[in-house]
């Protein structure tokens, strides 16, 4: 389980859906939303019942978990954004380094996106 302080709880923020905005990598897509109260990036991950029942599914979110945690302790400067993220798994469940590399991909264009768009 993610830490509390970056975990994004999804059932609380109802309208994140409707508001967010979108990067693409080739299996993941992230879905962030500016929150003005946070001054720490929020994650949640997303694996749709397509991707195989709920063992695989738990593999994956578990895999991904893993690897954002790997990243925060690699580039903290990444999770220091004030946005809320969702993370969708697009294609067919893939394995730790490929998911580790596509997030920090992901998180490199948001902080990216931010550096523009506050300047």
């Amino acid at each position: 389980m993610l830490p509390k302080n970056i975990r994004l709880n999804l059932r609380q923020n109802t309208d994140f859906f409707k508001e967010a905005e979108s990067l693409s990598s080739r299996h993941l897509r992230l879905l962030f939303r500016r929150n003005p109260d946070e001054q720490k990036l929020k994650l949640a991950f997303i694996v749709s019942k397509r991707h195989g029942g709920a063992v695989q599914r738990d593999k994956t979110k578990r895999q991904l978990r893993h690897a954002s945690m790997a990243i925060k302790q690699e580039l903290p400067a990444l999770f220091a954004l004030p946005y809320s993220s969702a993370i969708l798994v697009k294609g067919r469940p893939q394995d730790y380094q490929l998911y580790k590399q596509e997030i920090e991909q992901l998180l490199s264009k948001l902080q990216n996106y931010y550096l523009k768009n506050t300047v």
